[in-house]
């Protein structure tokens, strides 16, 4: 999806100097009224939706810098800031600008006084916003925001600028940024990630023709091991009799760590929990909590594996979640798996036990019989067949060409991007401090280049 950055060639107005006698420290410029800022566009995912913001991205920016603090290349590419496109007015004028308040956020004045080196005719500056976090966690639908600004120059005001944005829903992410190597728009960011000091430890795959930029990592707000309901799970699984009790972190053997995978799946039959896609449309997917797959009795791979993710957190039992082509799937692993690299992966495909509940998932009696369990047990090994044959695929393909395979483990996500906790339980008891605000040049190469990168969106 190719973006353009049209800059002007110079005003479409003429500016008029006039000089005063009466000045004592020398001539007085005049600033006409006229269009300085051209264009204000947001940075979310590369900036490859210029007119459309993202509560989710906004709100884990922090985060995601300190997750990948080893890496220059997301310091400078993740930012709660806009990009701003303003007429240079010359050196050592001073550019103000106050920011109203809106829906989202709160009024904010930042100033920026230009440089000897700023000699574009139009200047990129990165604009702060004093966004309002709260707001944004209640943000759940996609709905149009006007943000504007008084924009003075030496003092003198010169321009009111509105411009309108799409604020998407906070449930509303992408998988993953592919780019294509042999396009001259893309030579820069190739470039980038191929140096291992500018790219640190940001997961970033590639074959022979294209890269792939790995942003699962947003997905752990979405994340929700303290929800109430999962306390109430476990203890309607235990009542129900299902399991005697669930030894989470405390499970050493392989029993007693499937049998915390059992009793969840055992929940998905209970609970009637089958598979649903949905879509945001434009290579944006919306997801759910925990809460609402159980709610509404469906879900899609994201959500499905979201929900069984929160289910594993809660309980402290080791799990990975992994995108493969189009898809995302779920691991749980033995206490000791951090330390020992050969311990064996329980692979478990929410999607899969979700698509055969139909046919196979039990249906239960109040309360259940034996019968019943057993019927559930015989449906969780067919579940974990099908989950492990699957994952054998996974790795036999990631072998011939890796690109769209990665693994993220939760719960190291989780001690820089906090849970949104839909309802704003927690979150802002969590999330990272935010640098202080201002207005700078941007000097990332592609943000100020004259051709932007092409970056294509990729969903689960």
């Amino acid at each position: 999806m190719k973006r353009h950055i049209a800059f002007s060639v110079f005003l479409a107005f003429s500016v008029f100097l006039i000089f005063s006698c009466e000045e004592k420290n020398g001539p007085e410029i005049i600033y006409e009224q006229g269009q300085w800022v051209k264009d204000a566009r947001s940075t979310a995912y590369f900036s490859i939706y210029p007119d459309e913001l993202f509560p989710g991205v906004i709100l884990q920016t922090e985060g995601v810098k300190r997750l990948y603090a080893d890496s220059p290349f997301v310091q400078a590419n993740f930012t709660e800031d806009l990009l701003m496109d303003i007429v240079n007015p010359g050196e050592g004028a001073e550019i103000s600008l106050k920011m109203h308040g809106s829906d989202i956020c709160n009024e904010i004045e930042c100033s920026y006084e230009v440089a000897a080196g700023d000699t574009a005719q139009v200047l990129v500056l990165q604009v702060p916003v004093d966004w309002d976090y709260n707001t944004l966690l209640e943000w759940d639908f996609d709905r149009n925001v006007k943000l504007s600004w008084e924009v003075a120059i030496d003092g003198q005001h010169v321009q009111t600028f509105t411009k309108q944005f799409i604020c998407r829903t906070l449930r509303s992410f992408i998988g993953s940024l592919m780019i294509e190597k042999n396009l001259p728009e893309n030579a820069v960011i190739v470039e980038m990630l191929h140096n291992p000091e500018v790219v640190g430890s940001f997961p970033v795959t590639e074959n022979d023709k294209t890269m792939n930029m790995h942003l699962s990592a947003l997905l752990a707000g979405l994340i929700d091991e303290t929800s109430p309901l999962i306390e109430r799970l476990k203890g309607e699984v235990i009542e129900d009799g299902y399991v005697d009790k669930l030894t989470g972190m405390a499970g050493y053997s392989e029993e007693e760590l499937l049998q915390n995978v059992d009793a969840y799946n055992y929940l998905m039959q209970k609970y009637n929990i089958h598979y649903a896609t949905r879509s945001a449309g434009n290579a944006v997917q919306y997801l759910r909590t925990i809460d609402e797959i159980f709610e509404n009795h469906n879900g899609y791979c994201a959500e499905l594996g979201i929900a069984f993710v929160s289910w594993c957190l809660n309980l402290g039992v080791k799990c990975t979640f992994e995108a493969v082509p189009r898809h995302l799937t779920t691991s749980v692993y033995l206490p000791f798996a951090a330390i020992d690299p050969s311990t064996i992966e329980y692979p478990f495909d929410t999607t899969v036990s979700a698509s055969l509940m139909s046919d196979y998932g039990a249906v239960f009696s109040t309360p259940p019989t034996e019968a019943e369990f057993q019927e559930s047990r015989d449906f969780f090994e067919l579940v974990r067949y099908n989950s492990e044959l699957r994952e054998e695929k996974y790795e036999a393909d990631m072998l011939v060409d890796s690109l769209l395979y990665y693994k993220f483990n939760p719960a190291s996500l989780r001690r820089f991007l906090p849970s949104f906790n839909i309802g704003a339980r927690d979150y802002m008891k969590t999330r990272a401090a935010v640098a202080v605000k201002s207005v700078r040049a941007a000097s990332n190469p592609l943000w100020t280049g004259g051709t932007s990168p092409v970056l294509e969106p990729v969903v689960f």
